[in-house]
């Protein structure tokens, strides 16, 4: 889960096939280089540029084996270039001549430099973002949420308008149990994106955990109003109902969550309590015993049937 390798990408999605073709690519450049460097007829400046060249190809594929630079787009299209660049020095070395030079004034050429700069300046905090988060994914993914949150924190510096990486962080602070900061991070998330449902189901999830019910139970609805069909909201719903003693809105809850999930006990034992509190012991019984055919060790089920005068 946590290696970030191109060529293995190419393996996953293109099999061994797709990976010997990439490699082949790449075998194909380096000869095409080796004869264009051993050749006489190559002038010394072009040397010089294809040795820039190759240089510049070696830094993306040694970048490749922990990152995916040729899936970003206008990487890919200088990768493209690069492959082609043995094909731009004729055998001879006979180049067409060098164009004039563009005349600018050095105040318009620090401007230039100045744009270049801070274009860069603005890619490499842009890679530097991305694998912040993926290192952030990736300790969260592997168990080890105080690396995942360090990675948060500095996720957030480089990508703060982004807000899948707060939305990341997120689940990083609350992994390692700086819930007030996965509440705030997730906030942020949802003023970026207000229809976010992953932010409201897990602010939903955490205000649930933390007793503070009316909150949790108005994110899960709303998370609900975006998307029906999304369980985790229909448990967090459930769940507050439940505790809040809305019983006929639990009850409810509880039966359109296991519409999607009916090897759940937890849900049937809670749509048992509900059905008694409504006075409908028979549904009650029914939802005991189901709960006790899919958990039948459950002690808490065993003494609710007995408490109604059921067999297990």
């Amino acid at each position: 889960e946590h290696v970030h390798n191109e060529f293995l990408q190419f393996w996953v999605e293109g099999g061994v096939i797709g990976l010997l073709l990439f490699l082949a690519v790449l075998a194909t450049f380096a000869w095409s280089v080796r004869g264009r460097l051993r050749s006489p007829d190559v002038s010394l400046k072009d040397r010089e540029l294809l040795l820039g060249v190759s240089a510049a190809l070696i830094a993306l594929l040694v970048q490749a084996l922990s990152n995916f630079p040729f899936q970003v787009a206008p990487t890919a299209v200088l990768f493209g270039l690069l492959l082609a660049a043995p094909l731009a020095l004729s055998p001879k070395g006979a180049l067409e001549p060098a164009p004039a030079a563009l005349g600018i004034s050095p105040a318009k050429g620090w401007i230039l430099a100045l744009a270049l700069l801070m274009a860069a300046s603005f890619g490499i905090r842009a890679m530097a973002g991305s694998i912040a988060f993926r290192d952030t994914a990736g300790e969260a993914s592997l168990g080890n949420p105080q690396k995942a949150a360090a990675y948060a924190d500095r996720l957030v510096r480089l990508s703060p308008l982004d807000y899948k990486s707060w939305n990341i962080a997120g689940q990083a602070y609350a992994q390692d149990g700086q819930m007030d900061q996965a509440l705030a991070a997730y906030q942020r998330s949802l003023d970026l994106n207000p229809n976010d449902v992953d932010d409201l189901m897990a602010m939903a999830d955490l205000k649930a955990k933390a007793g503070q019910l009316p909150e949790a139970l108005s994110l899960s609805q709303k998370a609900l109003g975006l998307t029906p069909n999304f369980v985790g909201p229909l448990w967090v719903e459930a769940y507050c109902q439940f505790q809040l003693k809305q019983y006929g809105p639990a009850a409810d809850s509880f039966k359109a969550f296991l519409n999607f999930d009916p090897q759940s006990p937890d849900a049937w034992v809670g749509l048992g309590v509900c059905e008694i509190h409504l006075g409908n012991q028979s549904e009650a019984v029914t939802a005991w015993q189901k709960a006790h055919q899919l958990a039948p060790d459950n002690g808490q089920v065993i003494q609710f049937l007995r408490g109604v005068g059921a067999k297990p």
